[in-house]
């Protein structure tokens, strides 16, 4: 399992700006888990990320997720 590649391609869902607390593990041979934090844009779109989050998970062949959405906070003075 590619766990950079798998970063990576959440990374690249539209509205992402971040992906950090990132973590694979396995719990039997054909099951594994994750969990990861991500930091998103004002530009996005939860049901789409949710989507294409689900997708990239079947595709790895990822049971088991959690991920905690993280809205950018930026600070203007």
């Amino acid at each position: 399992m590619d766990v950079d590649k798998i970063q990576l391609a959440i990374n690249y869902i539209p509205g992402v700006l971040e992906v950090h607390d990132f973590y694979i593990w396995s719990i039997s041979p054909s099951e594994h888990a994750l969990m990861t934090h991500v930091v998103f844009s004002s530009e996005f779109d939860q049901p789409k990320f949710y989507r294409k989050f689900e997708y990239l998970m079947t595709k790895y062949e990822i049971k088991f997720y959690t991920v905690q959405l993280e809205e950018c906070m930026e600070h203007h003075e």
